[in-house]
């Protein structure tokens, strides 16, 4: 990339539920796409990082309090390229 480039980056996250969580990760799909259009003429590249189910203490509460079972979150998973949902630092 040369001295006159410029870039823009969004990074989001999502969650197991939350539908307020859902709406701000599609607003900053669409920020992105139209910053893209926007600027693209001028030599901006935008990006958006949204990192996909990371399975946390956090997350399995939530699944064990509203009666989603482990099967389910596993069946879910397989439908991501890599196949497998991520997982918490240690």
């Amino acid at each position: 990339m040369g001295p006159n480039r410029q870039r823009v980056q969004h990074v989001g996250a999502g969650q197991f539920r939350g539908q307020e969580l859902l709406a701000a990760k599609a607003a900053i799909q669409g920020l992105t796409k139209t910053l893209a259009i926007e600027l693209g003429k001028f030599g901006v590249t935008v990006n958006a990082v949204a990192p996909g189910f990371i399975e946390t203490d956090m997350t399995v509460a939530d699944a064990s309090r509203i009666g989603v079972s482990s099967r389910n979150t596993r069946r879910r998973s397989s439908a991501i390229p890599v196949a497998r949902s991520g997982s918490q630092a240690t």
